[in-house]
């Protein structure tokens, strides 16, 4: 299981109709992420800073280039980037976040 994280904001105004579009979620653009190897994807959102974090069973890059790929995730993602500010670096990467550490399992010790 790989874990990814990733960072961006939203446009002043637009916190509502952000919320809405994702209670709205085509079915297409979930299975388009469980095809891609997404297995657990969840939003936090704190004001207009949204931190997403999910999990995969394959490497992250591969993950988010079979997204590109599917016809129903890369409407959805131009769609939604539109409400988005720095979402992206200079290469037009999303802004992922490495991680520096996680809590033992109990087990581990």
């Amino acid at each position: 299981m790989t874990a990814f994280c990733y960072v961006f904001e939203l446009l002043p105004g637009v916190d509502d109709e952000y919320d809405r579009r994702h209670a709205e979620l085509s079915p297409l653009v979930v299975d388009a992420m469980h095809a891609a190897g997404i297995d657990d994807f969840r939003l936090f959102r704190r004001d207009r800073l949204v931190i997403a974090v999910g999990s995969a069973d394959r490497p992250v890059p591969e993950v988010f280039a079979a997204l590109e790929r599917d016809p129903a995730n890369r409407e959805w993602s131009d769609s939604i980037r539109r409400l988005m500010s720095r979402a992206t670096d200079e290469t037009g990467s999303l802004l992922f976040a490495d991680e520096i550490w996680r809590l033992p399992g109990k087990d581990s010790a």
